[in-house]
């Protein structure tokens, strides 16, 4: 059954839990929920913390609708949390098109009919934080990011692991390396709905890019970050189905 609009309902984070939850629907169609576990914060976090924080939230509740949205991947994208932005509707367009490339090409829907709804409102001014120096290291258990985290060691920069799943080469890379992951996200979605739909991969570089922004501000953010910290990325794997 063809479904017209992806909804990106809502979100709600729980400070005492760490638990954020993330909320999507089709129009007159099935709901969905995906939950991160985070860190516990250690202190209080200060008006203007907890600002950013809640833009890196809004940021995930777009990006993490790409596992939903290509279920039946309907033209049209709204997003009910919040009033979104000509900018920020630009970047998740691109973001979702270029994310579901294999998607798309393996059930040969064109993408290019995807639109997000905007609304009339200027992108928010960036929220200014004094962070420590930090590299973020994403962890996928190859010779990448050993080869990064061992170099960074060994020029005494302080870094911090994420790992996107649980996958045996991954655990034991952060083993190996003697740091604690401080930011872990575990994929426990159990989308076995009993409805005729797509399925493809999840586009899981896009996806942990997002996600690391938990940890890391971005410096191209939509929603108005200030950079104060490094994502380090040796490689972004993107998927080109050979015909």
């Amino acid at each position: 059954m063809q479904r017209r609009e992806f909804v990106c309902e809502s979100y709600r984070f729980v400070p005492d839990t760490g638990t954020l939850s993330l909320h999507y629907t089709f129009d007159g169609g099935p709901r969905f929920e995906e939950r991160i576990a985070l860190p516990l914060a250690t202190r209080s976090l200060s008006g203007v913390e907890a600002a950013a924080l809640d833009r890196v939230f809004r940021l995930l509740l777009l990006a993490c609708g790409v596992s939903y949205y290509k279920a039946f991947a309907p033209e049209r994208i709204r997003c009910a949390a919040f009033a979104l932005d000509a900018a920020t509707a630009a970047f998740f367009t691109e973001f979702y098109i270029n994310g579901l490339g294999e998607f798309a090409w393996r059930n040969g829907i064109d993408l290019a009919r995807l639109n997000f709804a905007v609304e009339a409102v200027e992108p928010p001014s960036a929220v200014r934080l004094r962070l420590p120096r930090l590299a973020c290291v994403p962890v996928g258990g190859g010779k990448d990011s050993i080869v990064t985290i061992e170099c960074l060691k060994q020029a005494d920069e302080p870094l911090v692991l994420f790992e996107l799943g649980n996958a045996g080469p991954i655990e034991a890379t952060i083993t190996q390396a003697g740091l604690p992951a401080k930011l872990r996200y575990t994929d426990k979605t159990d989308f076995g709905p009993p409805w005729q739909c797509y399925g493809s991969h999840r586009p899981r570089s896009c996806f942990s890019r997002q996600l690391s922004g938990r940890a890391v501000w971005s410096p191209r953010s939509p929603l108005g970050l200030e950079r104060r910290a490094t994502l380090v990325v040796i490689c972004l794997k993107v998927d080109v189905p050979k015909k």
